[in-house]
């Protein structure tokens, strides 16, 4: 099976769509490319490197929550990886964000599978739930509706932070990726609402993925995570003048 790429970052309903596009072939979510479940999912294990001798800082991208392999073994982010990850995986799309590929623009336009790139244009928002999550405050994904809510109080200067550090980044794949032929950009924003995913969206998503959905009503049983957020600095936080300049167009 030749997958899709979701190309994205964390905390932009990459999970969601993961979830729901896998679904909608009959199939569990695809998964991220820098667990080691992925890999041993899709039987290409040997694709992980452990020699830590061997490790670059700007090519190798190190596993996270590994239980089977160290914490030490890593993937190499090149063209000939990607490729067999997408020949080898055992789902119609698997995950890769932005950051698992060490930020390798180039890399990207170098892959001619097809690309959904997901967008979510309210940076702001995303680093509000950045925020919460790094902090490990709740779960990364809810599914119980009695989650019991959880009040937070954000330091605004690190989300101002974090947004300088990635905004420029996003627009420039954005702007270098959007004409590309085996791209196509979905926003956050759009995908979120049940209204959206008409008829003619659902067999534009078909014809791009080449694949034919079996459900094409499934919906994942994941909650908003900002609904279960209390921000106590709210006033202070959700401040229009930020959410404007780091909203991506």
């Amino acid at each position: 099976m030749n997958s899709t790429i979701l190309l994205s970052t964390s905390r932009s309903g990459s999970t969601f769509t993961d979830k729901k596009l896998n679904g909608m072939c009959g199939h569990e979510r695809g998964g991220e490319i820098f667990f080691e479940k992925f890999f041993i999912r899709n039987q290409i294990e040997h694709l992980i490197n452990c020699k830590t001798e061997e490790y670059n800082k700007k090519t190798d991208v190190k596993l996270q929550n590994t239980d089977i392999y160290s914490e030490n073994c890593f993937y190499n982010a090149n063209q000939a990886t990607i490729q067999e990850m997408v020949e080898k995986s055992k789902k119609s799309v698997f995950n890769i964000h932005i950051s698992q590929i060490k930020n390798n623009l180039s890399l990207m336009k170098k892959i001619k599978t097809p690309i959904l790139f997901l967008i979510r244009k309210n940076r702001w928002q995303r680093q509000i739930s950045c925020y919460v999550h790094r902090r490990s405050l709740m779960s990364r994904h809810i599914v119980d509706c009695n989650t019991k809510s959880i009040n937070v109080k954000i330091d605004k200067s690190e989300l101002i932070s974090r947004c300088e550090d990635e905004f420029n980044l996003l627009r420039e794949f954005q702007k270098e990726l959007k004409n590309q032929k085996n791209i196509k950009i979905i926003y956050y924003e759009d995908i979120q609402n049940k209204e959206y995913w008409t008829d003619k969206f659902i067999n534009e998503l078909e014809d791009f993925m080449k694949v034919k959905f079996t459900d094409r009503n499934f919906i994942p049983p994941l909650k908003k995570t900002r609904n279960f957020v209390n921000i106590i600095n709210e006033a202070e936080i959700m401040d229009e003048e930020m959410i404007k300049k780091y909203y991506i167009k």
